[in-house]
């Protein structure tokens, strides 16, 4: 549009010329310059739309760029949030379970070793157990309170998170049972019943100094090992 208004002021000015110099001198040479400033003025014309298109363009590049960086910190601090949250749930572990858990125990042994007395547990089904050791003052269930009898000088209780209802598992779960170690660091061993996606189980062990306990996730078979270490 531009381009076009200034074609059309410098046509008039061409015009303006022309009948000026038909008017004034016979031949002179005026139409010709004029005509040679027309398109100086045309050529100028057409370089500083050129500039403004550039200019306009490099704009619009930069803006874009712009909200594309904002959109990434948008997302970049919303996944950091949910990642927050997420955390915040599982507080009350060690290790907070898969997003696709959905497990059942389905065995449990002990081992006396060198140094240590182990638990294992079995463990089928998707994605990996959240889990959290912590000493407790009694043994009971949670919701009922109802007490739980493991032998034991102290009790450490190992909660299991990401398990699945029992009843729409795929692998069938243990009954709740009591293991009879016998050991330097554990007496007996109480496996719980499922609660609202968490199983228990209590570690009766022996002294009264702090207890030692590590746990780790083995796959191939998947199970969780806990190890106690001797007093």
């Amino acid at each position: 549009m531009r381009t076009r208004l200034r074609l059309a002021a410098a046509a008039s000015v061409m015009a303006v010329s022309l009948l000026a110099s038909g008017c004034t001198a016979p031949s002179s040479g005026l139409p010709d310059a004029a005509a040679a400033s027309v398109a100086d003025e045309l050529a100028a014309a057409d370089a500083a739309d050129a500039a403004t298109e550039a200019e306009l363009a490099e704009e619009a590049a930069e803006r874009l760029a712009a909200e594309e960086r904002t959109i990434h910190g948008e997302l970049t601090a919303r996944e950091s949030a949910a990642a927050a949250v997420l955390d915040d749930v599982w507080w009350w572990l060690d290790s907070p379970p898969s997003a696709d858990a959905a497990l059942t125990v389905t065995g449990a042994r002990t081992e006396l070793l060198d140094g240590v007395d182990r638990l294992v547990l079995d463990l089928a089904g998707t994605g990996e157990p959240g889990w959290g050791v912590e000493v407790v003052e009694t043994a009971s269930d949670d919701g009922s309170g109802f007490p739980v009898e493991v032998e034991g000088d102290q009790f450490v209780l190992l909660r299991l998170a990401g398990m699945e209802f029992p009843v729409d598992a795929e692998h069938a779960q243990i009954e709740p049972q009591l293991l009879d170690v016998d050991g330097a660091a554990l007496a007996q061993v109480a496996v719980r019943f499922w609660s609202e996606g968490n199983l228990n189980v209590f570690l009766g062990v022996v002294g009264d100094g702090e207890p030692q306990v590590t746990a780790e996730l083995h796959h191939d078979p998947l199970r969780l090992v806990v190890d106690v270490a001797h007093p």
